[in-house]
């Protein structure tokens, strides 16, 4: 036994575990992921063709190259063409960037292969179109500066260099970005990547294989804790307090079979006093009227037992029967309700009273 209370978290857990692992399996929506490349051709450190231009030029191009991907201006633009959210295309979007090779890879992940595959072509495609862009118009303003140049030299003294520069950059007009190119377009998967059964359970009975050891070990913990005197004190008061309620709730049930029977006889004397009385075998002789009576005083015992007597008892002698003085006063709380305005009981009530205070009279 106490190796099974040892076991039972751990054995617990890995069965949640499972369970979850299946329902997600079961109800998840399978992923599908589709990649579109791009291939960075950086311009040669010594290049005077492009100098002052945005593009990138030597080792690292690649990075510099993801990082402007998830701009505004493309992801916007992308969004517009499928008729999405910007959100959604950002949260479907995953860029990498391998400088060895010089390639940008964008992964895009949906519900819909074809979707998935959407998404990354159409980014890879307006990011080219935005730097292509980005190129002519730097393209036109530079030549147009070098132009003016030329113009205010005469033709023989004009610089060499400076007139192949122009008709280089002449014939890259309408041209695209000449540093970026789409490499490789996205096409639809047919195999989900996600949910995958294996990894799934895995991270699923880990977790819980590590959270059951962890409920065992606090388990045993607690086991091997020695009681503190504070604990063991504690825990007297505990019972102590259970034992109390317990004795008041016994009593409460003794007082509610005493109330029953008393309401029974009460009930009882009440159909006797309705009965009719037998028929005067001859007529009796009138009787007096009574005259009044002066209010009853409280006493000890007279004709009738009075409530009033009873608490004055239990407020002077209660002291002396302290186990009793609770239940004493549950039943004067009780007995107050069935007796009349100057504390006066019925007579069906003198044996309860004659047994339940008997200690006092």
């Amino acid at each position: 036994m106490r190796a099974l209370a040892r076991w039972w978290p751990i054995a617990g857990a890995l069965a949640l575990g499972l369970a979850a692992a299946l329902a997600y399996l079961g109800l998840a929506d399978d992923r599908y992921e589709a990649e579109a490349k791009l291939q960075v051709v950086p311009l040669a450190a010594d290049d005077r063709t492009f100098t002052g231009f945005a593009l990138p030029r030597g080792p690292g191009s690649a990075e510099t190259v993801a990082d402007l991907v998830e701009r505004p201006a493309v992801v916007d633009a992308a969004a517009v063409r499928l008729r999405l959210e910007r959100r959604d295309v950002l949260d479907a979007l995953t860029v990498s960037a391998d400088d060895s090779s010089d390639v940008v890879t964008l992964r895009a992940e949906a519900s819909d292969p074809r979707r998935a595959a959407q998404v990354a072509n159409a980014v890879a495609d307006e990011f080219v179109s935005e730097r292509s862009a980005v190129f002519q118009g730097e393209l036109n303003r530079t030549i147009a500066e070098l132009r003016d140049r030329l113009r205010s030299v005469p033709a023989s003294e004009r610089d060499p260099a400076l007139v192949t520069r122009v008709a280089a950059l002449e014939a890259s007009l309408g041209e695209r970005d000449p540093t970026v190119r789409v490499a490789g377009n996205a096409v639809a998967g047919e195999d989900a990547v996600w949910p995958q059964p294996l990894p799934v359970l895995a991270v699923a009975l880990g977790g819980s294989l590590l959270l059951g050891l962890a409920l065992a070990g606090a388990l045993a913990a607690t086991e091997r804790r020695p009681p503190t005197p504070e604990g063991e004190e504690l825990a007297a008061r505990e019972a102590a307090v259970k034992q109390r309620v317990r004795s008041v709730t016994e009593r409460e049930r003794a007082l509610g079979r005493r109330a029953g029977e008393l309401a029974k006889r009460e009930r009882e004397l009440e159909r006797r006093a309705a009965a009719p009385p037998p028929t005067p075998e001859r007529e009796r002789e009138a009787e007096p009227e009574p005259q009044p009576v002066a209010p009853a005083t409280p006493v000890a015992r007279g004709d009738a037992w009075n409530v009033l007597t009873l608490e004055h008892l239990v407020g002077e002698r209660g002291d002396a029967y302290p186990d009793r003085v609770e239940e004493w006063r549950a039943y004067l709380f009780f007995l107050r309700e069935h007796a009349s305005p100057e504390g006066v009981l019925p007579p069906s009530f003198d044996a309860l009273v004659e047994e339940t205070f008997r200690e006092l009279l």
